[in-house]
């Protein structure tokens, strides 16, 4: 059996969770709010993050409709924190991405507008941090650092810059940003903070042998003891143990081990015990134990990133979900729309040919733009109605003892399909960086099997080309590719670009089983794009001889 999304299930199993978990209506409206945010600021069980977020995904969608556009956003940092607690990072993202959408089209000057900004920036920022977006998150810190308006913001912003660093290695910058904070939380913070602080500041200090190292990592373990702070006193111990360990001192390295363990079995925390025998484990001199652990770590790594390949660290554009008669009434207006341009044209074309002429241009463009803003509209409803909707039927399945296991894989399977869709259609950004753009086009599609190969990109003027013409050139590249995957059995596909006097050539080749030109539903779809900008495409291909595809615009 082919293994399940551990993300998709563990998102779908939250969702499935909150459906039995729902407060009523009515007792929505009778209880204070603050204590569904407490229930998850401070969960005390799963169920608690489960009520929190089914309350605040529903207290969204009234106030969107009411014009609440600043309770939205709060409601969005919650439901965005619950889920990330639950390590469900690219939905969590989702949500906090969408409420940074509604603060730029904030117009007016909102007195919590920069504190939600600081606070979404720094929730992004351990977003990346947890996916090991280390470039991304340490963007996101330095924003919470420059637009934080208190002093306990910034702080915050900067600790968590450290944490960041000292992640990616580079302890140096960790102990610099540690150090500028250690005396305003002496003064201003609680103790379980401070010794948070001196743990990570020890930590950090000890890789780059600074003498102080030591007395910062005993500093916290004295207050985290005073404190009876169970997991603060198992962390400073395994800190601790690393610390002996990095100095050949193994004795001392397997008793603070030992103590970690112990305090993690008696509190009968089962994660913190874990991680403790590992580093118990990391102690053992044994060779394949050892081997092992490389080996571990770096299949974990590897599967990691592959996982977060396609993680976004841009802002895109998310649109609230409308409802099916929303819909079919956007759909009505536009064939009214379309039906008066046509007789306006129809009108002007009696009057004068050129102006006919560029009446006639300026609406195929429209035209082509109202296409690719359904396309959009139909990946939002794709993505959070039709795939949530699936996962849920799968899910629920899940808990049935009688279900087969090649009926699960196949239910994942369109799901998969119905999330690949959302993203073929979504709406793209071509006005800034095209040039990455296309590159992450080619990364997206190259796995182990296939090699994606651009060649002479840079050499376009891109920011000549129409935007109209740069979203047509992605999507048809886009099509060209999934082709591919799904029909060639390519080893490489080569897209090579060439600027020649008044037009650009783009040429697709991939070494693949080839095909007796038919045009399918894709081909047809590549082809009315590349006409519908006014530029021309041809196809060549022979069985066992490769596809080529030669573009003109």
């Amino acid at each position: 059996m082919k293994p399940v999304n551990n993300s998709f299930l563990l998102f779908f199993c939250f969702v499935l969770q909150f459906l039995y978990y729902t407060p009523s209506i009515s007792a929505q409206n009778t209880t204070d709010t603050l204590n569904y945010r407490e229930l998850i600021l401070k969960p005390k069980n799963y169920t608690d993050l489960v009520t929190g977020y089914n309350y605040y995904l529903n207290s969204k969608a009234q106030k969107l409709k009411k014009a609440d556009t600043m309770g939205a956003i709060s409601d969005l940092r919650l439901i965005s924190i619950a889920l990330r607690k639950k390590s469900l990072f690219y939905e969590s993202e989702n949500y906090a991405i969408e409420a940074l959408t509604l603060l730029d089209n904030l117009k007016e000057n909102h007195k919590l507008k920069n504190e939600s900004r600081v606070g979404l920036y720094n929730h992004l920022g351990i977003i990346n941090k947890k996916l090991d977006n280390h470039d991304v998150a340490i963007r996101y810190f330095k924003k919470v650092i420059s637009n934080a308006e208190t002093t306990a913001y910034k702080n915050t912003g900067i600790k968590n810059l450290a944490s960041t660093y000292a992640k990616n290695k580079d302890y140096k910058k960790a102990v610099e940003n540690l150090l500028s904070v250690v005396e305003y939380s002496r003064e201003n913070e609680s103790q379980a903070r401070l010794a948070r602080l001196l743990d990570n500041l020890g930590f950090a200090q000890a890789k780059i042998n600074a003498p102080e190292a030591y007395s910062n990592l005993n500093e916290a373990l004295e207050i985290r003891l005073k404190e009876n702070h169970h997991s603060g006193i198992i962390t400073s111990y395994l800190n601790l143990s690393e610390y002996y360990s990095d100095r050949n001192n193994i004795v001392l390295a397997l008793d603070a081990a030992d103590k970690a363990i112990k305090i993690a079995t008696e509190s009968k925390n089962k994660y913190y015990e874990m991680h403790a025998l590992a580093a118990k484990i990391a102690l053992n001199e044994n060779a394949e134990i050892i081997r092992y652990k490389t080996l571990n770590d770096s299949i974990d790594k590897s599967t990691q990133l592959y996982k977060n390949q396609f993680a976004s660290n841009k802002y895109e554009y998310y649109k609230e979900k409308e409802r099916a008669d929303s819909f079919l009434l956007l759909k009505e207006k536009e064939a009214l729309k379309k039906m008066v341009a046509w007789l306006i044209v129809l009108f002007i074309a009696l009057l004068s040919i050129p102006l006919y002429i560029i009446i006639k241009s300026k609406h195929k463009k429209e035209k082509i733009e109202q296409v690719y803003a359904t396309e959009s509209q139909i990946s939002k409803v794709v993505h959070d109605e039709v795939a949530n909707d699936v996962f849920q039927i799968m899910t629920k399945l899940q808990t049935e003892s009688n279900v087969s296991d090649d009926l699960l894989n196949n239910i994942e399977q369109v799901y998969s399909k119905a999330r690949n869709i959302s993203k073929q259609l979504g709406e793209l950004d071509v006005t800034s960086d095209y040039k990455t753009l296309l590159n992450d086009l080619a990364i997206n599609y190259t796995d182990a099997d296939t090699n994606v190969i651009l060649r002479d990109v840079s050499k376009i003027q891109w920011n000549k080309l129409a935007k109209i013409k740069r979203t047509a050139i992605y999507k048809v590249l886009q099509e060209l590719l999934i082709n591919m995957k799904k029909h060639s059995e390519a080893s490489i596909a080569v897209i090579s670009f060439q600027n020649k006097p008044n037009k650009v050539i783009i040429t697709y080749k991939d070494d693949g089983l080839g095909c007796d030109i038919k045009k399918s539903t894709g081909l047809r779809n590549v082809e009315n794009r590349i006409v519908a900008i006014n530029g021309s495409i041809i196809f060549d291909s022979e069985p066992n001889k490769g596809f080529k595809s030669i573009i003109e615009i």
